[in-house]
């Protein structure tokens, strides 16, 4: 197998594992009692552990300083600004609304690939990103209807800021790709992100202090979420995600994410018992016929 099939096994490996976390995502803010920097900064720790034991069995050099301007560029988008607007998103929307926003990541990627890796945009598929974006208007309203509406419109807000951060994190990835090893890159991207929440956490911490944080890390279902999340959607995506951006297109990894949107609508419906209304259904084909109607254009 060639890397380029790789890359395409890879990213629909990554949108199996970004489909499902978004229901642990959704408990472990629950379990927290909202405290989403304390969600960010354990699932970062147990993350960062595990890529430090990785790096100290391989014999890999560690360093531990700051000096690594382009990681932390990259880190800074995703996942601090990604997984911070992501995670507080979620807390705010329902898991099928979130479904829904996240087909909007093959257009992010070519919007994102229009400005910063100057690919051509014909009329053609601007028309069908104007579908794409019609689409998460009809799917956001009809989630503010249902919902609490400053929650849905502020976290749906914050769950597209988080797509296009990944988005502009995956440009600047492709630009650097080839030169920078994806050991490296998932290692340092993990290490300042886990630096970056625990200050943020510390700081929310010292200006309302709470003494639950003991009591909630030691709840088993929290451990177990926090497996799932620091482990596979986070170690394996970011391997998998950097994996795939580096063998086939960005805009090729966003469309194959639609497989997260589909999975995600499934576990909120499923799992968390969550209503999917029909407005909500038409979005989201409205988004996913944009969005392969885009890729047909590329062919």
């Amino acid at each position: 197998m060639d890397n380029k099939k790789k890359g395409y096994l890879a990213t629909l490996l990554m949108s199996l594992i970004m489909g499902m976390q978004y229901i642990f995502i959704k408990d472990l803010v629950k379990l927290s009692n909202n405290n989403v920097f304390l969600v960010l900064s354990s699932r970062f720790f147990v993350a960062f552990i595990v890529m430090l034991i990785i790096f100290l069995i391989k014999k890999r050099p560690i360093d531990l300083s700051f000096k690594h301007k382009e990681m932390f560029k990259l880190s800074f988008y995703n996942p601090v600004v990604n997984f911070s607007f992501q995670t507080i998103g979620v807390m705010m929307c329902p898991v099928t609304t979130v479904s829904v926003l996240i087909a909007l990541i093959p257009i992010a990627n070519v919007i994102v690939s229009y400005f910063m890796l100057h690919e051509k945009l014909t009329i053609k598929q601007a028309s069908c990103m104007a579908i794409c974006i019609a689409g998460t208007i009809i799917a956001s309203v009809s989630s503010s209807v249902n919902n609490n509406y400053h929650f849905a419109v502020i976290g749906a807000a914050l769950i597209i800021m988080s797509i296009f951060s990944r988005a502009i994190y995956q440009g600047k990835f492709k630009q650097i790709g080839k030169d920078v090893d994806l050991n490296d890159v998932c290692f340092y991207q993990i290490y300042y992100g886990f630096i970056i929440f625990l200050i943020i956490l510390l700081i929310f911490m010292f200006l309302s202090p709470t003494h639950q944080i003991i009591s909630v890390i030691r709840n088993i279902d929290f451990i177990y979420g926090i497996l799932y999340l620091a482990l596979l959607a986070t170690i394996a995506v970011f391997y998998l995600n950097n994996f795939a951006v580096k063998n086939i297109s960005v805009i090729s990894v966003g469309l194959m994410n639609n497989v997260t949107v589909l999975v995600s609508t499934l576990a909120g419906i499923i799992f968390l018992s969550e209503t999917f209304s029909y407005i909500q259904g038409i979005g989201l084909i409205m988004i996913l016929i944009g969005s392969l109607l885009y890729y047909h254009t590329k062919k």
